[in-house]
């Protein structure tokens, strides 16, 4: 029983997995293509902080510029590998892909199972929303997506967030749903806003810093959200509707 429950598991990721590469290509790859175009074209710009003194000068900017960089607030590295256009690329993101489908799908069926609920299409739908709603909807409210071109805080900062982020909407959606105490439903809301009230990491920059146009990266946000909701519907869908049809099969 096992041994079928982890193949249906990852069967429902790689349908899901090769899902959400179809719909990156159409929907998000030519805006990340359209972004690199103007990363490489845009000048070496200094990352200089909003707010100054006076004694600004070549030396004062060179300095603060050097400062962004060791923070990690650069620009990315010219000579950084990365896959190449075409088959290449698409081969890694597939791979990507299907790795994080199969990962997300044994986490996703899980939870049904520990939440002792029966796998149907249906749970798997409901379940595969509120995957959505932990994994890509709550961090996406602090650390929206980001293309490449765009500044950020440093990396690793915005990890712990996401991840402090992910916990505690998993935490507070669980105490919203399974608890009926009016007090447990104020609990839950109050966990799931405490990173947001903490705040996501951000740093203070001037607005013409970045090489992307803001229309362009806001489509970028729109579509990643939407092809990422896709993907937690597709996975949620295959886990339960695989499940339903394979999983108690003798």
């Amino acid at each position: 029983m096992i041994a079928r429950i982890l193949l249906v598991a990852i069967a429902a990721g790689m349908i899901a997995g090769a899902f959400a590469t179809i719909a990156q290509a159409v929907r998000v790859q030519p805006l990340i293509l359209e972004a690199e175009t103007y990363e490489l074209a845009a000048p070496a710009k200094p990352a200089v902080a909003a707010k100054t003194t006076k004694k600004s000068s070549a030396e004062t900017t060179e300095h603060s510029h050097d400062k962004d960089a060791a923070k990690g607030h650069s620009h990315g590295d010219e000579n950084a590998w990365g896959p190449a256009d075409g088959f290449e690329r698409t081969a890694y993101t597939f791979l990507s892909n299907v790795l994080l489908g199969i990962g997300f799908s044994m986490v996703l069926t899980a939870a049904i199972m520990t939440a002792g609920m029966e796998l149907t299409l249906k749970t798997g739908v409901i379940w595969g929303l509120a995957g959505f709603g932990v994994f890509t909807i709550a961090p996406a409210m602090g650390l929206p997506p980001e293309m490449p071109g765009m500044i950020a805080a440093d990396i690793y900062d915005r990890i712990i967030w996401w991840g402090a982020s992910v916990i505690c909407a998993g935490i507070g959606l669980a105490v919203l749903v399974f608890k009926e105490p009016i007090a447990f439903k104020v609990l839950g809301l109050g966990v799931i806003a405490l990173p947001h009230i903490i705040g996501a990491p951000h740093i203070e920059i001037h607005p013409d810093l970045s090489s992307v146009p803001a229309e362009l990266a806001v489509q970028f946000v729109m579509a990643s959200l939407f092809t990422t909701g896709l993907f937690w519907i597709v996975l949620g869908a295959s886990v339960g509707g695989l499940m339903q049809r394979f999983g108690k099969a003798a």
